[in-house]
């Protein structure tokens, strides 16, 4: 509230929201996920398919909570476990832009599901009207950082923490006025459609 009108809604979720486990079939994934399927996949060392695993269906998902956030007209979703770390701004859409530019005149180095992933990242950024869909990241890169979002003086910041031998180093990877964020979302725009 900024003398009190409305700026505008953070709605913070864990990340597993719109699933068909995480929603419909709640007892499947408390009962029968840590009692059967988890000791399975241990023991015969299985990945899940999950957004955190499957950049696609990671893409899928964020293109749901982004158009969710949309249609409400004001919000902020906050989410995780894409392991996709996204603060929109229009900085991101230039160095999506400019990675994907170096990559495309080198691809022997860079696997085609790389240069994939990286097109479709480039269209959801072009794409993306509102910046209504933020992303925390992961809680456990292969090198032991995290990511995560941090709202503090008016700012929002989307930072990585790394760890280094003696003690963890902040880096910002992205931030944005919070209150200019707030009036960007609140000007309606059409959903994004899916690719």
């Amino acid at each position: 509230m900024e003398q009190e009108r409305r700026l505008g809604e953070l709605f913070l979720v864990h990340g597993h929201q719109g699933t068909l486990l995480g929603e419909r079939y709640t007892w499947v994934s408390e009962a029968v996920l840590p009692v059967v399927w988890r000791p399975i996949q241990r023991l015969l060392n299985l990945k899940t398919t999950t957004p955190a695993y499957d950049w696609r269906l990671g893409r899928r998902h964020e293109l749901a909570m982004h158009n969710w956030a949309v249609t409400r007209g004001g919000v902020i979703v906050i989410a995780g476990h894409t392991h996709h770390p996204i603060l929109p701004t229009p900085e991101r859409y230039e160095q999506l832009s400019a990675t994907y530019d170096d990559l495309r005149h080198q691809p022997e180095a860079y696997g085609r599901q790389e240069l994939e992933r990286l097109e479709a990242d480039l269209a959801y950024a072009a794409d993306v009207q509102q910046p209504c869909y933020i992303n925390t990241g992961c809680c456990s890169f292969s090198d032991g950082s995290l990511t995560a979002i941090e709202i503090a003086a008016g700012q929002v910041r989307l930072v990585r923490w790394r760890r280094p031998e003696v003690r963890p180093r902040r880096q910002v990877l992205a931030s944005a006025r919070l209150k200019q964020v707030l009036a960007e979302v609140a000007l309606a725009g059409p959903p994004v459609p899916p690719r």
